[in-house]
Parts: C-alpha cells; sequence; structure tokens
C-alpha cells in the first residue's frame, strides 16, 4: 500500500478512536437500518439543521453511529464518563480538527430532546383539560408535597422482580422494564400525574426479590 494510502486509513482510525465511532461495518449497518445518508451527510444536516432529520437519524447521530444500547449499557456509558472526563475529551477533539464532528452529535442529542419534551408536553396537554380523569385523594396529596417539600424530587413504583424474572438476559430484561414502564405510564394516566405534571418526577424501583418467591411470567401456563 503507498504511503498515502497508509496515513489516509491511520488518519480514519484515529477519528474513528477520538470520536468513539463504531468500525466501518457497524457503522454501515446501523445507518441503513434507518437511513440511505452516509455518516458524513447525516453529521453535516445535525449541524446544519437538526431540525430536517427524522428521531430515528437524530437518535443514530446522538448515539455515535452505535447500535441502540440496552438500558443497562447506556447506564453503564453514563457512569464511565463524568464531566471533567468529557471536557478534556472535547479538548482533545478540537485540538484534533474534530470540532464539528463533535458539535453535530451535541445538537443531534439536543434536538431529539426536544422534539420528546415537545410530544409529552402535548400529551400532558390532552389529559390536563376539561375532560382530564378524576384524581384520587392520594394524588393530590402528594401534589401538595412536591410542592410544599423542597427536598421531596421523587415518587414512583417499587417492583419486586422474583426468581423466575432474575433469570432473564439484559435483552430480556430491557424488554420487560420497558413494557412494565409503559404500563404504569397509562396508569398515571388514570390517576391523575399528568394532570399534576407528576409524571416528569417519578421513578420504577426494582428489587430482586428471594428466590422461593416465583411466579410464572409466561402465557399459557
Amino acid at each position: 500500500m503507498a504511503r498515502s494510502g497508509v496515513a489516509h486509513v491511520t488518519a480514519n482510525l484515529e477519528r474513528r478512536q477520538l470520536l468513539d465511532l463504531p468500525d466501518a461495518d457497524e457503522e454501515a449497518e446501523s445507518i441503513g437500518q434507518v437511513s440511505s445518508r452516509s455518516c458524513d451527510e447525516l453529521l453535516s444536516a445535525a449541524l446544519s439543521n437538526p431540525a430536517i432529520l427524522s428521531d430515528d437519524k437524530l437518535a443514530l447521530v446522538g448515539r455515535r453511529f452505535w447500535s441502540v444500547l440496552t438500558t443497562q449499557g447506556l447506564l453503564a456509558r453514563c457512569r464511565s464518563l463524568n464531566h471533567d472526563t468529557s471536557e478534556r475529551i472535547s479538548r482533545v477533539r478540537a485540538a484534533a480538527g474534530l470540532r464539528n464532528e463533535d458539535e453535530a452529535i451535541r445538537r443531534a442529542s439536543i434536538e431529539l430532546r426536544r422534539c420528546e419534551q415537545q410530544r409529552r408536553d402535548e400529551e400532558q396537554s390532552r389529559f390536563g383539560g376539561a375532560n382530564a380523569p378524576p384524581i384520587p385523594a392520594w394524588m393530590d396529596s402528594l401534589a401538595l408535597r412536591f410542592k410544599g417539600e423542597r427536598s421531596l424530587n421523587t415518587w414512583g413504583f417499587i417492583a419486586f422482580v422474583d426468581a423466575e424474572v432474575q433469570t432473564l438476559g439484559a435483552e430480556q430484561m430491557d424488554r420487560f422494564c420497558k413494557r412494565y414502564g409503559f404500563v404504569l405510564s397509562d396508569a398515571m394516566r388514570d390517576n391523575g400525574a399528568y394532570s399534576k405534571l407528576l409524571n416528569r418526577t417519578w421513578r420504577l424501583f426494582l428489587y430482586k426479590a428471594p428466590i422461593t418467591a416465583s411466579t410464572s411470567f409466561r402465557t399459557g401456563r
């Protein structure tokens, strides 16, 4: 291979490492699932006008073209990066001439959050109007506590994970948590949490039950 070709390969590898991008094959596979554009075209769009990109394209750019992470994988990545580390990485990328790529990824993430918040606000308004469901007394009491106690910033549901569910793999567990979260979101639409804005502060807390406690989660049994 000519010296110029070696230099190009080396530069491309360093670019991927500095921007935390996957290898070319995984990048192409991830992009192919949501777009016919190239990586550079998506980065350019995210930098100049991220609003023209759909949610799935914004999410792709925001996660740096990696495949979708499970909830556990996402939490692990977030815990590995504190503010100081992120700042140092950003300075290195800027020094290497990658400021635009880094900014494009940041703008894609911001735009995706804006779109998601807008949809939540629109949904919120539908449940807080004249036809809002009746609010139970305990929800009224909880809303008053949030207003009166500044230290109170989270409420939610506790779920004990039985022995059978504890054997699920990471992907199955991720699907279970998402589906259970949807069930709880539906419940909050009926109990007044949306009209009281408490749907924005709830959390789902999972605890492992003793291995002797088990109930089948499979249908038809």
